[in-house]
């Protein structure tokens, strides 16, 4: 029988698809050699773009809505993540530099490092690249 594909790998599973310690792994990620994701469910995010005006930059909200699925982290949260094996996620990491996904609650959601994983297209490019 054959199984379907997968959509995504945890870090182990990952480290050993590629015979690397977790660390290669975590070293990989925390420098944005590759991206890693987390499971949302009925999380309220904050979409919004960054402008500037007359010498000041500000945050321009363009809607806020509950998110659902698998969003990406930013690089430097993962280095206190994988540092302090937990963090509070205030943002997403945003496919614009030019835009911002900002969690909208106040004290952020929590992620612990057993919650992230790469996708499988993540792993592929990062194995053509290298």
């Amino acid at each position: 029988m054959a199984l379907p594909s997968r959509e995504y790998f945890y870090l182990e599973e990952v480290a050993k698809r590629w015979s690397a310690s977790l660390n290669d792994v975590q070293y990989y990620i925390e420098n944005g050699l590759i991206e890693t994701r987390v499971w949302l469910r009925n999380v309220m995010v904050e979409f919004g773009s960054y402008e500037s005006a007359d010498g000041h930059d500000y945050s321009v909200l363009h809607e806020v809505k509950p998110v659902n699925g698998l969003y990406a982290l930013c690089s430097e949260d993962c280095w206190i993540l994988f540092r302090k094996g937990k963090v509070g996620l205030d943002y997403l990491r945003s496919n614009n530099q030019d835009e911002y996904c900002r969690v909208h609650n106040e004290s952020g959601i929590k992620i612990k490092l057993c919650d992230l994983v790469v996708t499988s297209k993540a792993c592929t490019d990062f194995e053509k690249e290298n």
